[in-house]
């Protein structure tokens, strides 16, 4: 699947069970590279660090989905269902990696370095919206 057909099934609410998004290919020249990253219109967009050791997220979004992009590190990526806390599946992500968290998927991200990334998100995440929209559960 190319980035644009993974981008497009989530525009139609057909997510992928992959949550590992493909990129596109490196546009490359003697001045550097360019490298397109999401075909999908955005509308927040967050630049995250987080410490070796450290987990982010225990919690489920009723109805934002986002997108992460590895800039440095190493994160092992968590999803469960809201119900089943048996069956889950974990993902392990490395820098220049991005991946996709659907709406109403409990998940968790443990960092197994210093990390920085970013999220890119299809709602406003000033601390109001965020806080409207976020189920926090223990994972």
């Amino acid at each position: 699947m190319k980035n644009t057909e993974y981008t497009e099934a989530v525009e139609r609410c057909e997510y992928p069970d992959d949550p590992k998004v493909p990129l596109d290919h490196e546009f490359k020249d003697e001045r550097g590279v360019i490298r397109n990253l999401l075909h999908t219109p955005i509308y927040s967009v967050a630049y995250i660090t987080s410490k070796k050791g450290t987990d982010r997220a225990n919690h489920y979004h009723v109805l934002d989905h986002h997108f992460c992009l590895i800039l440095s590190g190493k994160i092992e990526y968590w999803e469960r269902d809201i119900e089943n806390k048996e069956a889950h599946k974990s993902w392990v992500f490395n820098t220049g990696d991005m991946f996709y968290t659907r709406p109403k998927v409990v998940h968790k991200m443990v960092f197994l370095e210093d990390t920085v990334f970013m999220t890119f998100s299809k709602i406003k995440k000033d601390h109001e919206h965020y806080e409207e929209d976020v189920v926090r559960i223990k994972f």
